[in-house]
């Protein structure tokens, strides 16, 4: 994650683990939150027991959740946990984060020293 974050130019950790953590598939569609911080931390997460790549459900509650080796490690580490901890705790937070992280996304690359007007037809 880090040398991704140095690829695009992300230097600062909230920035890119907000855009990182919310690429996870919504649990409720069309439902923009803090939903995967919050259970992260809240629910018990074991191997699932099958033949296909490593995964992991949620056990506490019915395994009905899934969340990929990736995603422990955020709560794992110490400098990412911090954001876990945050995040789930103030969803405003998470979406001003986010808000500023996918704007740099989409400006990465553009250079607006230049004033051009596009024009739709």
């Amino acid at each position: 994650m880090r040398a991704l974050q140095l690829q695009v130019g992300f230097f600062s950790s909230s920035l890119s683990f907000s855009v990182s953590s919310a690429a996870t598939v919504p649990l409720v569609p069309f439902q923009f939150s803090n939903e995967f911080y919050r259970l992260l931390l809240e629910e018990e997460w074991t191997p699932k027991k099958w033949n296909g790549p490593l995964q992991y459900e949620n056990s506490k509650s019915g395994a009905d959740l899934m969340m990929l080796p990736a995603d422990l490690a955020l709560v794992k580490d110490p400098r990412f946990r911090r954001y876990v901890e945050a995040y789930a705790a103030d969803e405003q937070l998470f979406f001003r984060d986010f808000a500023r992280a996918f704007e740099k996304l989409l400006e990465l690359g553009v250079d607006f020293s230049k004033k051009r007007q596009v024009v739709l037809k």
